[in-house]
C-alpha cells in the first residue's frame, strides 16, 4: 500500500505541536461543570442534612490536580464540629460489618444506603457529554488561536 503525501501536512503538524497542552484553567472549568452535576445529585440523595451540608468541592488539592475536579465530604463543613462528617458519610455509603460488644453480643450491622455512587451512575452520560463537548470547544479555540482553522 502506498501513501500519498498530503500537501501542507508537515506545516499542519508543526502548528499542532505548537499548541502543546490544553490550558489547565479551561480544562478545570469543564471538570468542575461535570462534577457539579454529580455533586448536586449527591446532595439530593444524601440521607441527612449533616452529610448534605458537608458535600462540596475539595479545593485544597487544586494545585496538585490542576485539571481535575475533586468532590466529596468536607471535614470542615459547618455543623461537623462534634463528629466527622466523612466517617458518617462512609457508614451511610458503604454500611458496616456486624459489630459485637465485649460480651460477644451482636449490636448488628448497618446496611449500606449509598448516595454518592448512585449520583455518579445517574449522571455518567451527561457528564461525559459535558467533558467531551467542553474539551472540543477548548481545542477549537486553541486551533483558531494557532491559525489551524478559521
Amino acid at each position: 500500500m502506498q501513501f500519498k503525501r498530503v500537501k501542507g501536512m508537515d506545516d499542519f503538524l508543526k502548528d499542532v505541536e505548537k499548541m502543546k497542552s490544553l490550558p489547565d484553567k479551561e480544562v478545570k472549568k469543564v471538570s468542575d461543570k461535570g462534577a457539579g452535576i454529580i455533586l448536586a445529585t449527591a446532595k439530593q440523595l444524601a440521607p441527612n442534612m449533616t452529610i448534605k451540608n458537608a458535600l462540596g468541592f475539595i479545593r485544597k488539592k487544586d494545585a496538585q490536580y490542576p485539571r481535575t475536579a475533586l468532590i466529596g465530604v468536607l471535614s470542615t463543613a459547618p455543623g461537623t464540629e462534634t463528629f466527622t462528617a466523612p466517617a458518617l458519610a462512609a457508614v451511610y455509603e458503604f454500611g458496616t460489618a456486624e459489630r459485637h460488644k465485649r460480651s460477644g453480643a451482636s449490636t448488628g450491622a448497618i446496611l449500606p444506603r449509598p448516595f454518592f455512587r448512585p449520583a455518579i451512575d445517574q449522571n455518567r452520560d451527561k457528564v461525559k457529554a459535558i467533558i467531551k463537548n467542553g474539551l472540543l470547544e477548548i481545542i477549537k479555540k486553541q486551533s483558531k488561536n494557532n491559525k489551524l482553522i478559521k
